[in-house]
């Protein structure tokens, strides 16, 4: 994990008022250097009067920030107009010009503020179908110069009829994730892999929830005093899996059964020669999906891992000390005289397939 440091911008959170209430720009200069003294606080040297002070409470060692995001969701509301006008250029250009190597984030998950090199945070709260129905958003990303970090996103409430209707921030959320919501967040992830050249990474998100005292649902990992209780939820399965999975480079793919993605979505990739990984997700599929994979260059009895995560059915759930209800199971696959890797996958499977 990468820490990334948020810092107030002089937007009140006083509610969604019209106007919002705003530091003006003249008098944002005091908020933008206490964001250089906490700067310099974290990582100045000791003989800095921050890195002094650091050193006094006992951490005489500075830590690294790579990354540094300038509010917090400055999209919501209506405080974006002066946010492009003049509160991101001026935590920005202050950052930037002291600590050149700091990688500047917007927080408004767009491209209508930007400095040199400097990238965004986009954060999604969805149901399941909208999450499919967005998997290729990131497809053709003109502004790979300024890239994308997904820093928050989750499934946080069921499918509802008409399909595609957004969240209802007035009804209950989901208290844990759901293995469809999980399986959606796995072509989610799928997608945002095809075009990782604009992706600066991903977070689900919360992480953490204490399960005696929280504020959100769902959460990645809820936890109490009773270790043995601890949640590790569905998608924390489907993290894990693809997060353990990495490779250095997408390939292109060229599909021969049918001239669409779904109910089968996938990316695949290398990290050298004969090494490939294949990631998929079924969603939504009315049978067993047959799956004939073949990897240029890799040869008749050349043998594969598969690895596959399913549960009883999609609205199964990870609760706070219950049974984990995520399946795994490991298999070996050898390459027919073709080179052809062939398997099947069950409706709401997640797999990575790996040479």
């Amino acid at each position: 994990m990468e820490p990334i440091l948020a810092i107030w911008d002089g937007l009140y959170l006083n509610g969604y008022a019209n106007p919002p209430d705003l530091i003006s720009q003249a008098d944002l200069e005091p908020y933008v250097q206490d964001t250089l003294n906490e700067l310099e606080f974290i990582m100045g040297p000791v003989s800095s009067t921050y890195g002094a002070l650091r050193a006094k409470l006992g951490y005489p060692q500075p830590w690294t920030i790579k990354y540094v995001e300038i509010g917090n969701e400055d999209n919501i509301g209506y405080p974006e107009p002066s946010y492009v006008a003049y509160r991101y250029a001026a935590f920005a250009n202050a950052i930037q010009a002291k600590y050149p190597d700091i990688t500047v984030m917007s927080s408004t998950g767009d491209f209508e503020a930007v400095s040199p090199g400097s990238a965004t945070d986009y954060h999604n709260y969805n149901r399941p179908d909208i999450f499919v129905s967005i998997w290729d958003r990131w497809d053709n990303l003109a502004e790979a110069e300024h890239l994308t970090l997904i820093g928050e996103f989750a499934s946080i409430q069921g499918n509802v009829l008409p399909i595609g209707t957004p969240v209802d921030w007035s009804a209950p959320r989901v208290p844990w994730p759901t293995w469809v919501g999980s399986v959606a967040e796995a072509i989610f992830e799928i997608g945002a892999e095809r075009n990782s050249y604009g992706i600066l990474g991903m977070s689900y998100a919360p992480t953490l929830q204490n399960v005696n005292n929280y504020q959100w649902t769902p959460d990645l990992i809820s936890f109490s005093a009773d270790n043995s209780a601890d949640v590790l939820s569905t998608s924390y399965h489907v993290i894990q899996l693809f997060s353990n999975s990495r490779y250095t480079s997408t390939v292109p793919t060229t599909i021969t059964s049918n001239d669409t993605y779904g109910p089968n979505y996938w990316v695949a990739g290398t990290s050298g020669p004969g090494k490939f990984t294949l990631k998929a997700a079924v969603y939504n599929a009315t049978e067993t999906q047959a799956y004939n994979v073949k990897f240029d260059g890799l040869a008749t009895g050349a043998k594969a891992t598969l690895t596959v995560l399913n549960a009883p059915d999609g609205l199964s759930n990870n609760v706070y000390g219950g049974p984990d209800i995520v399946s795994k199971t490991v298999s070996t696959i050898i390459a027919g005289s073709d080179g052809v890797l062939a398997f099947e996958l069950e409706n709401y499977a997640v797999a990575v397939l790996t040479t």
